[in-house]
């Protein structure tokens, strides 16, 4: 501020003297030129309040109601939906299905594997029933051709030896094709007894497995449940607790508000008494000047007018509070006349 600055300021308060020093009187007597009480100014709450968490600061003991003494606890209830009875048998399905599955798929595979072997041999003697044949016809043909040939050279080509001959031959052939077929026919019919074997114990095993799954489920499904009652207990058991709790301290936190305000004056009221001992000179200028900031921004959120009033009935509070330089930057800044 500059000296010019400050003569008018002093000019222009001294010219305001009489009214000014009458409002300082009814200030210390708590009342407004109008008889308004002190306590109702917004400004003087506003310097208790600045007052109280500076004194309360000193010491570290500037908590809040909130903080010390909260509106609840904070202790939030479980929510849990219970699982349906269908819930928990997808559950329990899911959870055996994959070792029943392979299992099932193993038993599958080795059945197939082994019957796939037997077709294979199946397939095999067919192919080889083919060539025996066509070893026997080629064997019949052989010898009809050397008998023939024997008969002609001893001038027997139509004798009843030759055809007698052709005929053993054939008859041979006949017969040896019946023992080939027969054999071929034991042959496959062993293995496809061994196929329905292998089909029969697939089936007896897949049924083994099915059971056992069915009885393993059964069990699981009964585990499962008794899980989700001492689950849903637990649940109820917790919230049962927080209700007991919240609903005591309930009950018990208008004494602890009580309580939080009693030692908060009796902390204010002894830091107030040792304010020379916890502070030095530059600290309280220094908490002066921020007084004076969040005054100033209380004083912006009302009517300039006002403002200017409020300081002007109550210029001992605020000198008090803030000082004095920081006290006439105040009356100066919301001045309607400047």
């Amino acid at each position: 501020m500059s000296i010019s600055t400050g003569k008018e300021l002093i000019e222009k308060i001294t010219d305001k003297a009489d009214d000014f020093l009458e409002r300082l009187k009814n200030a210390l007597r708590g009342k407004t030129s109008d008889n308004k009480p002190k306590e109702s100014s917004e400004l003087v709450k506003k310097l208790k309040e600045l007052e109280e968490s500076y004194l309360l600061s000193l010491t570290g003991d500037n908590k809040t109601l909130e903080e010390v003494v909260p509106e609840s606890l904070g202790l939030e209830k479980k929510e849990y939906n219970a699982k349906s009875d269908e819930e928990i048998k997808s559950i329990a399905e899911q959870e055996l299905s994959p070792e029943y599955e392979e299992k099932k798929n193993k038993l599958l595979k080795d059945k197939e594997t082994k019957i796939d072997k037997l077709e294979t041999q199946i397939d095999e003697l067919g192919t080889e029933l083919e060539e025996d044949k066509l070893s026997v016809h080629n064997k019949q043909e052989e010898l009809k051709n050397s008998h023939i040939s024997d008969m002609i050279m001893n001038g027997l080509t139509n004798s009843t030896i030759k055809d007698e001959g052709i005929k053993d031959i054939e008859e041979y052939t006949l017969n040896s094709l019946k023992k080939i077929n027969e054999n071929y026919d034991k042959k496959v019919s062993d293995i496809k007894a061994k196929i329905t074997s292998y089909e029969l114990e697939y089936g007896d095993a897949l049924l083994n497995y099915d059971v056992k799954y069915a009885a393993n489920l059964e069990k699981k499904i009964a585990s499962l449940k008794k899980e989700e009652e001492k689950r849903l207990k637990e649940i109820s058991d917790y919230n049962i607790d927080v209700y007991e709790r919240e609903e005591k301290y309930s009950r018990e936190r208008p004494e602890l508000v009580k309580k939080y305000y009693e030692e908060r004056q009796n902390k204010i009221a002894e830091n107030r008494s040792n304010l020379d001992n916890l502070t030095t000179e530059e600290m309280r200028l220094q908490e002066q000047n921020d007084r004076a900031r969040a005054l100033d921004e209380h004083l912006a959120t009302m009517d300039r007018e006002n403002a200017h009033d409020e300081l002007v009935f109550y210029g001992l509070n605020v000198i008090a509070s803030i000082g004095i330089e920081n006290y006439l930057k105040l009356v100066k800044k919301y001045d309607n006349d400047k």
